[in-house]
């Protein structure tokens, strides 16, 4: 008997859907997990696109996706991190 799989995965993003950080401080990505009708649940320990460089301010996007056994590709969930300039400025 062929199992016949026509149901796509579902992916739930682990923590928060924004992230604020500060220049310079280390990001530690929560990631995402799938769950399979038929291939059963599993983790996305790392953004299936995109990066944050910590180094320099901006907003930058993770997308975390899954594709089953069978082809079937999971819902694009994202997370956006924030890094900001959290220095005070000087005054002279």
């Amino acid at each position: 008997m062929t199992v016949t799989d026509g149901s796509t995965p579902v992916i739930t993003l682990s923590g928060l859907v924004s992230i604020t950080i500060a220049q310079g401080s280390v990001f530690t990505d929560d990631g995402a997990t799938w769950i399979d009708n038929v291939d059963g649940s599993g983790i996305i320990a790392v953004a299936t696109s995109g990066s944050v460089n910590t180094a320099v301010v901006g907003s930058y996007t993770l997308e975390y996706t899954y594709t089953d056994t069978a082809g079937n590709i999971g819902n694009i969930v994202t997370r956006t991190v924030n890094v900001v300039d959290g220095s005070a400025p000087v005054v002279t």
